[in-house]
């Protein structure tokens, strides 16, 4: 997916993502014993900046990658970016998450989105046609 206005793509898998997790009140992960004070349970750190992220799945998603594209489309690796995603305990089990859809107006038609997976699209699709009945 394109990745902001800096020209660059990024590949994400759910299977090779989190690298951690952590179900405590505040977020708690090994590599913070490894910042020196740079992250803590109270205070997150910025992941790309830290001397303790992790290793890179590149490989993995890369070869997941190549299994969908056709073999003349070429791509590298430039860097990893790391964040840290709050989810739902329920969301664990299936990687469902919550989508927001409200419809403001109707002519013009402005609907807001508000969601973290592709096929919410199908949800939306939902609410146009409804607004067109």
């Amino acid at each position: 997916m394109p990745f902001g206005k800096t020209g660059y793509h990024s590949l994400t898998s759910v299977t090779f993502t989190p690298h951690m997790t952590s179900y405590d009140v505040l977020p708690s992960f090994e590599c913070q014993k490894m910042t020196q004070k740079y992250c803590t349970p109270e205070q997150l750190g910025n992941c790309n900046n830290c001397p303790a992220k992790p290793k890179s799945a590149w490989d993995y998603m890369s070869h997941l990658a190549r299994k969908y594209l056709k073999e003349e489309y070429e791509f590298k690796y430039v860097k990893s970016l790391f964040s840290i995603k709050p989810i739902l305990m329920a969301s664990e089990i299936d990687d469902s998450r919550p989508t927001v859809i409200k419809k403001y107006t109707t002519n013009p038609t402005f609907v807001s989105v508000l969601s973290g997976k592709i096929n919410t699209v199908y949800d939306l699709e939902e609410i146009l046609d409804n607004g067109n009945q």
